[in-house]
């Protein structure tokens, strides 16, 4: 297997993350748009995820309150 092919096989598509996270990949989108979602490789005008990336995004949000969150955007 090439480093190509390695590389490929461990990027997420932006709907397989959507589908991944139980949201719709234009939320997703917005998310990218305003920094608060996992971090994204852009190529050309697609964004890719990958997947060690995105787990660690996921273990960085546990515990935190979805309402700590929200108080935190009024302030």
């Amino acid at each position: 297997m090439t480093d190509q092919t390695q590389l490929a096989g461990t990027l997420l598509t932006r709907t397989e993350v959507a589908g991944l996270l139980a949201v719709t990949p234009r939320t997703l989108y917005r998310w990218e748009l305003s920094d608060r979602g996992p971090p994204s490789i852009k190529v050309g005008r697609a964004s890719y995820y990958r997947r060690e990336t995105l787990d660690a995004w996921l273990l960085s949000l546990e515990g935190v309150s979805p309402v700590a969150t929200v108080a935190r955007r009024k302030a």
